[in-house]
């Protein structure tokens, strides 16, 4: 699918360069509609898109019924101010009470995921009257100051920040990485060591005032890293030994995704707290922090600002929407269909290991699925040159794919047919082939501009 940017792409990339300041890789493309599992740029081209937008639409682009919904309720209300309720709102919320443990019933609307995060902060201090934010190597919950500070990835970001704003004793937990244990141990003769490393040294550099620990069930944007069974179990049993509560985002990979409803019950672990966001919206704009009622009271005695609202948390618009979504979801056994296709995904990419020794590992639940690149696999070096050239490659075969550092990250929306799986890998062949010998040339994170 090689192609040149056109003028127009160029010069709608000269206006976004001029007037936004935008989180943009290269190789810059500039899209304008999309269909199900296809996107088409401004120039006509198309794209298969694994990365469901932005990990985000779980039906795809433009569902007729979710377009439908949007139409119909644009018609009676979009936005009211947060001293009242409003019919989808409510209805959402008990759409979700009852995919949800019966526990989880207090629901938090937010607008995004990082102030899911920070009202489950908010419920942790206030429950706990305790401080301290425990967090995992390799987590991701945000991009607010506050989480930021729980963060130990994307150093770029808050190299120069200097001191954040949440004081914690952020990644004392070591990640449950079998493909690169921090303990170089093996799994499962390893018995989990890590979760018994990390509460040694959690209890170490504590103020013994934790009031929460704080992990992605699969830690998303820190490699794809699915934890062994028995892992998140042990965490919540460290975190109830601490005194602390246990908080879970599913920002990324909830719902639906990875063959459960939620991705804690591959686990058999109930968080205290539940963050959502991204793909609960349908692609509207809606997040949340669900816990226990007895907690969110115990919180709103505490005066920590629980419940929270802003602006445009729970808005009636995204809700109607986000509620059509959940029903097709359910309705359709996705949850069943996701289990289904991720097995024959995961097959396809692992078969390629053969092919290409730099597939270090294939890993992931359902359709959330990463792909390491390194530069030998007995060595196992991060090689994230070679993982930024299959990126671009991936787009120039018409394949819209994400990454960071070495790993390829890849979400379909559930729709997707084993037809569509197929052209998928092939696409992702091809660009690993490219890859492999040089092409692009000139490539780099920061690439912001075509080398064609």
């Amino acid at each position: 699918m090689e192609h040149p940017s056109s003028s127009r792409t160029q010069e709608w990339i000269r206006r976004d360069d001029a007037a936004i300041l935008g989180w943009r890789h290269g190789p810059r493309v500039v899209f304008e509609r999309g269909q199900g599992m296809r996107l088409w740029d401004v120039d006509g081209h198309e794209y298969l898109d694994f990365a469901s937008g932005h990990i985000s639409l779980l039906l795809g682009h433009n569902h007729p019924e979710l377009r439908e919904t949007l139409i119909k309720q644009s018609a009676k209300l979009w936005h009211q101010y947060k001293y009242y309720a409003a019919p989808p709102v409510i209805e959402f919320a008990e759409a979700l009470q009852r995919a949800l443990p019966r526990e989880l019933d207090a629901i938090n609307f937010t607008a995004v995921g990082s102030e899911s995060n920070e009202v489950a902060l908010r419920i942790a201090r206030g429950v706990t009257r305790a401080f301290d934010i425990v967090s995992v190597v390799n987590g991701l919950y945000g991009g607010t100051l506050a989480v930021e500070g729980l963060n130990s990835i994307g150093g770029a970001r808050k190299r120069n920040l200097g001191p954040l704003l949440l004081p914690s004793r952020a990644s004392t937990v070591l990640t449950p990485y079998c493909y690169r244990c921090p303990l170089g141990l093996k799994y499962p003769s390893c018995d989990i060591e890590c979760v018994k490393a990390s509460e040694e040294l959690t209890r170490q550099v504590s103020t013994d005032n934790v009031a929460a620990i704080i992990t992605e069930t699969i830690l998303g944007a820190g490699g794809m890293i699915v934890p062994p069974p028995e892992w998140l179990p042990r965490l919540k049993a460290m975190a109830e030994r601490l005194g602390a509560l246990l908080i879970l985002d599913e920002v990324q990979v909830a719902p639906f995704k990875t063959g459960q409803a939620w991705c804690f019950e591959h686990y058999g672990v109930v968080p205290d707290v539940l963050t959502l966001g991204k793909g609960i919206g349908g692609g509207m704009v809606i997040g949340a922090a669900v816990t226990r009622s007895d907690l969110a009271e115990k919180a709103r005695q505490a005066e920590v600002g629980v419940p929270w609202a802003g602006t445009f948390a729970g808005e009636p618009l995204a809700a109607a929407v986000a509620l059509q979504s959940f029903e097709i979801l359910l309705a359709g056994d996705y949850t069943s269909r996701a289990a289904r296709m991720g097995h024959y995904f995961l097959d396809r990419l692992r078969a390629l290991q053969d092919r290409y020794e730099i597939i270090g590992d294939v890993r992931g639940k359902g359709l959330y699925v990463g792909v390491e690149i390194v530069k030998n696999p007995i060595r196992r070096e991060r090689d994230g040159e070679m993982m930024h050239r299959i990126r671009w490659n991936a787009m120039d075969e018409g394949l819209v794919i994400a990454g960071s550092g070495n790993v390829l990250k890849m979400f379909p929306a559930l729709i997707i047919t084993e037809a569509e799986v197929d052209e998928g890998v092939d696409k992702f062949a091809r660009a690993v082939t490219k890859a492999l010998d040089g092409q692009p040339v000139g490539v780099t994170r920061f690439t912001t501009s075509s080398v064609h």
